[in-house]
């Protein structure tokens, strides 16, 4: 079956207003999927789990997280992700393997895949029932900002965002502040204090 591209408007989708609320909210939507997969968009954000963390993961926290979603397999969530290296990449694949379905959230339009090398996992995140959603044209490319900017997103189309691995600068912590500001829950990986590659996970522990 071949998937569709639809641009939402509040109203145009008023059924899908949940989706506008979010800070800044955008004033369309991107959604690639198979007809079937646009109802995911339905259950956003109560069955959405945001998965984040660094783009070069230790062995340890890739395992953990495997681990963790093999244990959700058969459950409703839907694990969001950014379609990045590292965590987002795995994340995204694991949700595959486990059977759940899964939503990328891009920091760029659709004529562009980034990071090139992921082409193949959208192609299978869409032939598995899940979707390719983004705030910007099909032309817009990736660029820095754009990045932070589609955190807010990742965080307020979810219930809850784990952070499994983030170091002391890391875009994490970023997708982690939104949900916090959106009062969602916001759980992270225990880790021993001062290992450097989980200051990140440090600094939202200490936190209240």
């Amino acid at each position: 079956m071949t998937t569709t591209i639809q641009k939402l408007t509040p109203t145009t989708h008023p059924e899908l207003l949940h989706l506008w609320n979010v800070p800044g909210p955008p004033s369309e939507i991107y959604v690639q999927g198979l007809p079937k997969a646009f109802e995911l968009l339905k259950t956003l954000p109560t069955h959405g789990l945001a998965i984040v963390g660094t783009r070069r993961p230790q062995t340890r926290s890739i395992r953990h997280l495997h681990t963790v979603i093999q244990d959700l397999k058969g459950s409703p969530l839907i694990i969001v992700s950014g379609f990045a290296k590292g965590i987002d990449q795995h994340a995204h694949q694991y949700a595959l393997d486990a059977g759940l379905p899964t939503i990328a959230v891009l920091a760029h339009g659709f004529d562009h895949c980034y990071p090139a090398e992921h082409l193949s996992l959208g192609q299978e995140i869409l032939k598995a029932g899940g979707l390719l959603m983004t705030e910007f044209p099909p032309d817009e490319a990736p660029i820095s900002k754009h990045f932070l900017r589609r955190n807010r997103l990742i965080a307020g189309w979810t219930q809850a965002t784990w952070v499994v691995e983030a170091s002391y600068r890391s875009g994490a912590l970023n997708t982690a502040r939104w949900a916090r500001d959106q009062e969602k829950t916001c759980l992270t990986t225990p880790c021993f204090p001062g290992d450097v590659a989980f200051a990140g996970n440090q600094i939202l522990l200490e936190r209240d």
